[in-house]
């Protein structure tokens, strides 16, 4: 019986290590003072998205809406959002990965809440 074990031990071992190698998670690292926020109904607002850094970076949204809310990245204050955008569930958190390139750069976030007035908070940050 004894033998069975090792021998169990052994196969599970080389399993272990013939897996392929996986990538470390990092969590989100927020920047210092990059949190800004919106509150607005069933109109688009818009906010400017505070200390962004070029290239891929992350946005973290903390929604205090008791009902769904789209949003829309953009590059100016003209940015709008429709209820077809990207939808932000209702009291949650969502951790967003963004592109920011100077071709095509991100530094507002509009908002629209078609049931009611709410708030929700953009932090900027790092994080794979």
């Amino acid at each position: 019986m004894r033998r069975l074990t090792t021998l169990g031990l052994a196969l599970a071992a080389a399993v272990i290590c013939a897996a392929p190698a996986r990538a470390q998670m990092d969590p989100f690292h927020w920047i210092d003072g990059a949190t800004a926020s919106i509150t607005t109904g069933n109109a688009s607002a818009n906010v400017a998205l505070l200390k962004m850094p070029s290239g891929k970076t992350q946005v973290r949204i903390v929604s205090t809406c008791a009902t769904v809310e789209f949003v829309r990245k953009g590059a100016d204050n003209t940015v709008t959002a429709a209820a077809t955008d990207f939808p932000v569930a209702p009291n949650s958190v969502e951790v967003l990965t963004l592109e920011n390139l100077p071709t095509a750069p991100v530094t507002y976030l509009a908002m629209i809440s078609p049931a009611g007035s709410c708030t929700l908070y953009i932090t900027t940050g790092l994080g794979t």
